[in-house]
């Protein structure tokens, strides 16, 4: 018998066997793999549940006893925001029946225009 027919029978009797184990050994690897993952998706699936839990069992109504939130005062618009102020002066603006008080406001009083009286001392 040569080297090579030995090999080859070597070959022969040892084949069967390695390709068994490898395909019994991945059917196992892939049987843990699918354990460890559906143990991860159970472990983060309750970690989900308990944050939910957590954040829905607070109590979400304020304190019975809480301050009511006071309006504005009246004429406090001095005070507001430049923002604020120029949305009112548009509101203004734009309202036709208060253009009169509006621009007084802003630019001083505005005077009309009138022709002039006649004196007393002239009509004569």
């Amino acid at each position: 018998m040569t080297v090579s027919r030995y090999l080859l029978a070597l070959l022969w009797h040892w084949a069967p066997p390695v390709i068994i184990g490898f395909a019994i050994g991945s059917a196992l690897a892939t049987v843990q793999i699918i354990k460890v993952l559906e143990s991860v998706d159970h472990q983060w699936l309750a970690a989900a549940t308990q944050l939910v839990e957590q954040c829905t069992t607070q109590d979400q109504a304020g304190p019975a006893d809480a301050e009511q939130v006071q309006g504005r005062a009246p004429g406090s618009s001095d005070h507001a925001s430049p923002i604020r102020r120029t949305e009112a002066r548009a509101e203004r603006t734009l309202d036709p029946a208060r253009t009169e008080t509006a621009s007084a406001r802003e630019g001083g009083e505005r005077f009309t225009p009138r022709a002039p009286e006649p004196s007393a001392a002239r009509v004569g």
